[in-house]
């Protein structure tokens, strides 16, 4: 509990308070506090006695400390038998019965699996088919969910979870949740189970997190669920209970060993069902448990894993950034203070222990302040750790998706066979008034992507690169053919929230000199090799990174598969295109689009772990 101990004496010098001003101020935050005195404080703070874990995880709660990093320092008492009953039921009820319908086999300890979003579209209805598959075995009424669309409350935060698929692209493995709050939440007591009173998980209000279906085939992939569930509870502070949806008389026995309470059962049913509770039967039951009871049960915590990417160089960034501006370290947090609302409560005391290693930020939290004081993120980037080594992957697929598509198509009429592993010069998008030779290979590629690029007509190109307000670049061959390609614009961040409801107007961009923020958005890249799409994401983000005045990023997508892959990494759909009755690139909610806009913050992104692994990689 040592780790304890020091979070507590940081955040009591955060709050400036003594050890008496702490204990008064802990008195007054719940009643389970209200004997603590100085000697406690002093006690705890230099590890001579230690509260409870329960205890310790509620104090750092109320004080908005990271629960899932102290639960990591946090030894398990012994090694628990517990945990390996509840992984095999928790997520494998009904397993035998399951895959002797759908012909899957077990792999114990492979490894074989990635995991992805729910829904990667509205008509992405994998999961929901094999919710349905189970139900014929777990007579659960599967009803509630056809009352509402799964893929916008996924979008819209109510609905959580991830699929997990092998291989060969089949689910084998699922997990879905939604949010409700705590009040709402309390009338299903007495009613039906009513998905539509889902809330988002940004609600301001106390949330319980409700899992209403789970089924795994190997144990990798229960513990792959169950640790996604332990992040999402630890990182949320306005979760307060955690709820699950039980078919399995031995899973009910199980939780309630771990500290989950009855709820409530289904309406009792005629027919010998699941689970029998004083001579009536049962489809299912409802348990619940308080989130930090949850998290400080020693099986929980023993699956804890080491994720967090490390800081390196960020302490000397920032010396070198006050010591710039000629500043104590008191006069830097008060001037800190004052850039982002997020650093409000920084205190000269959280300077001298960033300074000094003795605690760390955040990557967001780093990675934001270091571009409120205008340095160069990129090298910034190239200093962390990423957390694992096959990280890039996803930035790997998405290159492939985004970059080649449509790549043999377009080859076909333009180079014929591409030829890997040829060299080929970057050069600016236009070298002069007369060079088009971008812009006819844009509108080349349009003939297959669908998209209209009438709106480049509007404009010239080359001024509006010679004044900043279009970015990027073209890659030339040994012949001085062009193999790739990217086009951007830098709009004023409001000017272009004002276009979520019209076409976006080319004509409105400005200039990268202007002083306003910005929103980058790329309307055009395409390229013939790996090596290619590469340097293309690259320039991009040292672009972000070198700009303090680019907040966002933004991209036209036309490839589903791309679509898909950029959520992963962070982005929001933006807006869609007009719809077409003809069929087009995207299908959403039964209609086609030529075209999806998505964003995300530049922060977000470039704090990324896949993003900072790809950095490392190729930058």
């Amino acid at each position: 509990m040592s780790e304890f101990s020091q979070l507590l004496r940081n955040f009591r010098k955060e709050l400036q308070f003594t050890q008496t001003e702490f204990a008064t101020y802990l008195n007054q935050l719940g009643d389970e506090f209200n004997a603590v005195d100085v000697v406690t404080i002093n006690r705890w703070e230099n590890s001579k006695v230690k509260p409870s874990t329960y205890k310790a995880l509620k104090i750092l709660q109320y004080l908005g400390g990271d629960l899932f990093e102290t639960i990591k320092s946090f030894k398990s008492e012994q090694k628990d038998t517990l945990i390996e009953l509840f992984l095999n039921e928790s997520y494998g009820s009904f397993q035998s019965r399951i895959s002797a319908l759908s012909g899957l086999n077990q792999q114990q300890g492979e490894r074989k699996f990635k995991s992805l979003p729910l829904m990667s579209e509205p008509c992405d209805t994998g999961v929901i088919d094999r919710i349905k598959l189970l139900s014929k075995f777990t007579k659960v009424d599967i009803s509630p969910l056809d009352q509402i669309d799964l893929y916008l409350y996924y979008c819209e935060k109510k609905a959580h979870g991830h699929k997990l698929i092998n291989v060969d692209g089949d689910i084998v493995s699922h997990n879905v949740g939604f949010f409700f709050e705590d009040h709402q939440f309390e009338t299903l007591k007495t009613q039906e189970l009513d998905l539509r009173m889902a809330c988002s998980l940004n609600s301001s209000k106390s949330i319980n997190y409700f899992n209403i279906s789970s089924h795994s085939e190997t144990k990798d992939h229960v513990i792959e669920h169950i640790v996604s569930d332990i992040q999402l509870l630890s990182q949320n502070k306005n979760i307060k209970k955690y709820s699950v949806l039980v078919k399995d008389p031995n899973m009910m026995k199980l939780l309630k060993g771990v500290g989950f309470e009855v709820f409530k059962f289904s309406e009792p049913s005629a027919k010998k069902c699941n689970i029998t509770f004083k001579n009536k039967y049962y489809s299912y039951c409802i348990l619940t448990i308080d989130k930090i009871d949850y998290l400080t049960n020693r099986n929980v915590m023993s699956l804890i894993k080491d994720e967090y990417s490390t800081m390196m160089k960020f302490p000397q960034l920032l010396r070198e950034a006050r010591k710039k501006l000629k500043l104590t370290q008191k006069d830097f947090a008060a001037y800190i203070n004052h850039l982002d609302d997020e650093f409000s409560s920084v205190d000269v005391v959280t300077i001298n222990r960033w300074e000094n290693s003795k605690v760390k930020p955040s990557n967001y939290k780093a990675l934001k302040l270091l571009d409120c004081l205008g340095l160069d993120l990129y090298t910034t980037l190239k200093s962390f750790d990423s957390e694992d080594n096959e990280d890039s992957a996803l930035l790997e697929d998405f290159l492939r998706e985004r970059f080649f598509s449509f790549q043999s198509r377009i080859s076909s009429i333009t180079k014929g066979e591409i030829e890997e592993g040829c060299d080929c010069q970057i050069m600016p998008l236009m070298t002069d008034q007369n060079d088009k030779s971008v812009i006819d290979r844009i509108k080349l590629i349009s003939q297959y992507t669908k998209m209209d690029p009438s709106a480049l007509d509007t404009i010239d190109l080359f001024l509006y690169c010679s004044e900043k307000k279009a970015h990027g670049r073209k890659m030339v061959d040994v012949n001085g053919d062009i193999v790739s390609h990217s086009l951007g614009f830098f709009f004023n961040e409001e000017v272009f929230e004002q276009y979520q409801n019209k076409h976006l107007n080319i004509k409105q961009a400005c200039s990268l000199d202007s002083n306003q923020n910005l929103n980058y958005i790329v309307v055009s890249g395409h390229s013939e090799k790996r090596e290619q799409s590469i340097a293309n994401l690259i320039s991009d983000m040292k672009l972000l990174a070198r700009n303090t005045k680019i907040k966002k990023y933004s991209m036209i997508i036309k490839n589903p598969n791309a679509l898909e892959l950029m959520k992963n990494l962070g982005f929001e759909i933006y807006k869609f295109s007009e719809p077409t009755e003809e069929m087009s690139n995207i299908t959403f909610k039964n209609k086609s689009y030529r075209y999806c806009i998505l964003t995300i913050d530049k922060i977000e992104l470039l704090s990324n772990k896949h993003v900072i692994s790809f950095i490392n990689k190729y930058g």
